[in-house]
């Protein structure tokens, strides 16, 4: 691996990832188009944590006389192309944000991981009304300042700008030194 990209995009916009091999040997063989990714990342002395499925985009090739030959693999979420797309009509009455996000979910053969300190809020009265469900519920999230987003097979709802996981606990801080990168670049959003 010559270097990978990670994009996780806040809302209903698709995470994206991007790994670009060395394929100076002409040695990968390249995936069949729309191949399914998954993606778990982690340190040598920890565990792999899933970061999604992904859909595998068209392959890219560069290279050079100096450093041969580059393959560039990009891919988006594949699950928010596919579920949570449906149009329809339904309400929901006196139900939390979770008793929402859980009924669409199960529809959509998924689990919901949602942070108790948005989620438990209780909508006296919704209706989705010709929206999609990834609408509906990112409008819903919108009104409680979370995230409502599809990763793999789980819907996760979070507060917006939290640096806690899903469950509510804190996310570890990395610390990264100077002397321990050989270069960086940083891109604000």
């Amino acid at each position: 691996l010559f270097r990978s990209t990670l994009t996780d995009q806040a809302g209903q916009t698709s995470d994206k990832i991007t790994f670009e091999l060395d394929d100076a040997a002409n040695a990968i063989i390249v995936p069949p188009p729309k191949a399914t990714i998954v993606v778990a990342l982690g340190y040598k002395e920890t565990d792999l944590v899933p970061k999604g499925t992904f859909e595998m985009q068209p392959i890219a090739f560069k290279g050079d006389a100096d450093s041969g030959e580059v393959l560039t693999i990009q891919a988006s979420s594949a699950d928010l192309k596919r579920k949570l797309k449906g149009k329809g009509r339904e309400s929901f009455s006196n139900m939390s944000l979770k008793e929402i996000a859980e009924r669409i979910a199960g529809r959509n053969e998924m689990t919901v991981h949602a942070d108790p300190t948005v989620s438990s809020f209780k909508f006296d009265f919704r209706a989705r009304v010709d929206v999609s469900e990834i609408d509906f519920l990112t409008t819903l999230g919108d009104e409680l300042d979370a995230v409502v987003k599809p990763m793999g097979d789980k819907l996760v709802i979070s507060r917006k700008g939290a640096a806690s996981s899903v469950s509510g606990q804190p996310l570890p801080q990395i610390l990264i030194e100077k002397h321990d990168c050989k270069g960086w670049e940083i891109t604000p959003d």
